[in-house]
């Protein structure tokens, strides 16, 4: 079964938060247009901590070149809904591939 949008927005939002208190960012408020890098301060290198969270959330393996925190293009952060878009994008083609 396909999640729909708000499922998807819910879960990764779930993972930010655990993320969040984990690394001792516990007053930052998230909402979908917060960018990941630039508002919640997250390195690159911590995206590779926060896709581990997300692949034990969803039960999927990533693949190796996604980085949650930094957009496609390399050039600036995402925001915590293009997070979910990506998210959402590669669980239906994962769906649509079994």
């Amino acid at each position: 079964m396909l999640m729909d949008t708000d499922e998807v927005s819910r879960r990764v939002q779930k993972c930010l938060r655990k993320f969040l208190d984990s690394s001792g960012r516990k007053d930052q408020a998230i909402s979908g247009q917060t960018n990941l890098h630039t508002g919640f301060g997250f390195s690159s290198d911590e995206g590779l901590d926060l896709v581990l969270e997300l692949c034990d959330e969803f039960n999927y393996e990533f693949p190796n070149d996604f980085n949650p925190v930094i957009h496609r293009d390399g050039k600036r952060g995402n925001s915590v809904n293009e997070l979910t878009a990506a998210v959402s994008h590669y669980l239906a083609n994962a769906k649509a591939s079994a």
